[in-house]
C-alpha cells in the first residue's frame, strides 16, 4: 500500500531511502498531526502529497517514513510497532519502565508534565500528545535507567549483559553514513560550525564528529517534551537527556557539557549559547512578524463578498477543508483544527487558530496564511493554505 507521488521514486524506494531521509518528500507533519489517527491512511496522504526535491538527491527530514517502518516491523511479526518494540527491544534489554503509547505514559505513576516555552517567554503545562498513530516516528516513554540500558547495547556493539541480541555489523550499518546533509536551519542549532566539521545521516542515527571525534547523536521533539542521545561509540560514552519543556536546547546543552567533562574537552558554556540560540530564534520571529505587518497594503478589502469564499476546498493528499461564514467571520475547519480568518490584505487572510484549544497556544510562533484564488470570471476557484493548493469543489 505504500505508493510514493513520484513515478520512479515510487518504482525504487526502499526501507533504506526510508530510514535516511532521501525519499524526496518533505514532512507534510500536518497529515498526522491534525488529519488522521490512522496510520495506514497516513502513509497513504503523505505518498500522494507533493515531493520537495527530486529522489535520493536531497536528505530532507520527514517523520512519517519511520511511522511506515514501525508499520512494516509490525505486520512482519503480525502485529503492531508497539507490540514488537515491547517484544524485541524492551524485553531483552530489561526496559521495564518503558512504553509505546501515550496512554501508557501519562497514566503511569511517576510522569512528567509537558510544558511550553511561549514566545511571551510564559512557561505553561500542555496536554500530552496523543500521536500513537505516529508509531516508529517518536511514541516512546521511558525512564532514566531503561535509557541507559539501550545506550549499553549501543555501545556494547549489539551486546546486553553479555547476550548477543544483534549483530555488530548490522548494528554498525545503523551508525554508518548514508546521506551527507548541510547543518543549516534549525539543524545549525544541534551541530555548530565550531565543533561539527562533517555531518551526514546513517539509519535512524545523525552521524557526525564531534570536536574531533566521531559522534552517533539524535534529537526529538514534542508539543512539551525534548530529548537528545550523544554516543561516542569509540570511547563507549553515552548521553542521554530528556525534558518536559518545547522549545528548549536544555537537552543539548547537558549532553554536550557532559561530554566535553568525559572526553576531557576544554569547557564550553553550552547554557549560554543555547540561550543565545533560543533568543536568536525568537527575534527571527519577531523581525518576521514585523516585516508581515510592515508589508500589508492598507486600505484593501477582499474582490468579493466574504460568503462567496464559503465552501469546500480539496487537495489529493490533504483532502478537504471547509471555508464557512459566521455572521461576518470567515472560518475554515481542516481535521481537528479550525481557524478564524482576519483579512489581511486583498484576498490574503490570516488563519488564526481556535482549536484545539489547548493546543492553540503552542501556535504561537507560527503565521498560518490564506490566499483565495480567483478565476477568469470573478470567481473563486481555489485557496492557498498550509502551503497547499487546494480547489474549490463544484456545489
Amino acid at each position: 500500500s505504500f505508493r510514493l507521488s513520484d513515478e520512479l521514486a515510487d518504482r525504487e524506494v526502499t526501507l533504506r531511502d526510508l530510514l535516511c531521509h532521501r525519499t524526496g518528500m518533505p514532512r507534510h507533519d500536518v497529515l498526522w498531526s491534525a488529519l488522521s489517527e490512522d496510520p495506514g491512511e497516513i502513509i497513504k496522504r503523505w505518498g500522494k502529497a507533493k515531493a520537495s526535491t527530486s529522489f535520493r538527491s536531497t536528505w530532507e527530514y520527514s517523520n512519517v517514513p519511520f511511522t511506515t517502518a514501525g508499520l512494516i516491523a509490525g505486520r512482519i511479526e503480525k502485529s503492531d510497532w508497539a507490540t514488537v518494540t515491547q517484544k524485541r527491544i524492551f524485553d531483552p534489554l530489561g526496559m521495564t519502565a518503558s512504553s509505546c503509547t501515550w496512554k501508557a505514559g501519562s497514566s503511569a505513576k511517576d510522569h512528567a508534565t509537558p510544558h511550553y516555552f511561549a514566545f511571551d517567554k510564559s512557561v505553561s503545562p500542555v496536554k500530552w500528545d496523543e500521536i500513537d498513530h505516529a508509531g516508529g516516528a517518536g511514541c516512546v516513554n521511558s525512564t532514566a535507567t531503561d535509557l541507559a540500558n539501550w545506550l549499553r547495547f549501543q555501545l556494547a556493539g549489539g551486546k546486553f549483559d553479555g547476550k548477543r541480541l544483534v549483530p555488530e555489523r548490522l548494528l554498525k550499518e545503523t551508525h554508518a553514513p548514508q546521506m551527507l546533509f548541510k547543518p543549516e536551519g534549525a539543524f545549525a542549532l544541534y551541530f555548530p560550525k565550531k565543533v561539527t566539521r562533517f555531518s551526514s545521516y546513517g539509519l535512524g542515527w545523525f552521524a557526525h564528529d564531534y570536536r574531533g571525534f566521531d559522534c552517533v547523536s539524535h534529537g526529538g521533539t514534542l508539543t512539551g517534551f525534548r530529548a537528545q542521545c550523544m554516543m561516542v561509540p569509540e570511547k563507549k560514552l553515552g548521553v542521554f537527556v530528556v525534558c518536559n519543556l518545547r522549545p528548549s536546547l536544555f537537552p543539548e546543552a547537558v549532553a554536550k557539557s557532559a561530554l566535553d567533562q568525559l572526553l576531557g574537552l576544554p569547557a564550553e558554556d553550552w547554557v549560554k549559547e543555547g540561550k543565545a540560540s533560543l533568543e536568536l530564534l525568537d527575534f527571527t520571529t519577531a523581525v518576521r512578524l514585523t516585516k508581515r505587518k510592515t508589508d500589508r497594503k492598507p486600505d484593501t478589502k477582499p474582490s468579493l463578498q466574504l460568503k462567496s469564499y464559503a465552501g469546500s476546498y480539496e487537495e489529493p493528499a490533504y483532502g478537504r477543508a471547509e471555508v464557512s461564514l459566521d455572521g461576518e467571520q470567515l472560518k475554515v475547519k481542516f481535521g481537528k483544527l479550525a481557524f478564524r480568518l482576519e483579512h489581511y490584505h486583498f484576498d490574503t487572510f490570516t488563519a488564526v487558530p481556535v482549536e484545539p484549544a489547548d493546543e492553540v497556544r503552542t501556535f504561537d510562533r507560527t503565521t498560518f496564511d490564506v490566499l483565495f484564488r480567483l478565476s477568469a470570471a470573478g470567481e473563486v476557484e481555489g485557496m492557498r493554505f498550509l502551503e497547499q493548493d487546494f480547489t474549490r469543489t463544484k456545489k
